[in-house]
């Protein structure tokens, strides 16, 4: 008996381009400037007719996740590198890595009422510590223009 669904081998390319399109809910033409652009890389038959994995629609699915946020080609591209490189640090870590709802120091990343030991990231309207001034930002000396002579 023949594996012939997607589900069974994940990265065995089953879906032409109007199929996996469809599945995404993207145009074709979507798929073939993705592929340009590097995103994906679905696998060719021997006719060069492309074809897509699960593991492509899961990957298409991403990029338009990032595209509806506001994220360009180049930032999905950027942004996709991070996290394959994320997944093959975590699975060479393999079991080394703490559970997700710990952080990197064993604290419970779920704030309990009371906790003070987490502080929220710095930002334009966080206020300054004590003792600690940002320095003035450089400002180039205005130029003075010449009079004509």
């Amino acid at each position: 008996m023949t594996r012939t669904h997607a589900e069974h081998d994940p990265g065995r390319g089953v879906y032409g381009i109007s199929v996996a399109a469809e599945l995404v809910g993207m145009a074709p033409q979507s798929l073939r400037l993705y592929e340009q652009r590097g995103l994906l890389e679905p696998a060719r038959s021997i006719g060069g007719t492309r074809r897509y994995s699960s593991e492509d629609l899961e990957r298409l699915h991403r990029i338009a996740e990032l595209l509806a946020t506001g994220v360009n080609l180049t930032g999905v591209a950027m942004v996709l590198d991070l996290q394959d490189a994320n997944a093959r640090l975590r699975a060479d870590l393999g079991g080394t890595w703490p559970d997700s709802d710990q952080d990197s120091r064993g604290r419970s990343s779920n704030p309990q009422p009371g906790d003070t030991s987490r502080r929220p990231p710095a930002g334009d309207s966080a206020p300054a510590r004590r003792g600690h001034t940002a320095p003035p930002r450089w400002r180039p000396a205005a130029r003075r223009r010449r009079s004509p002579a």
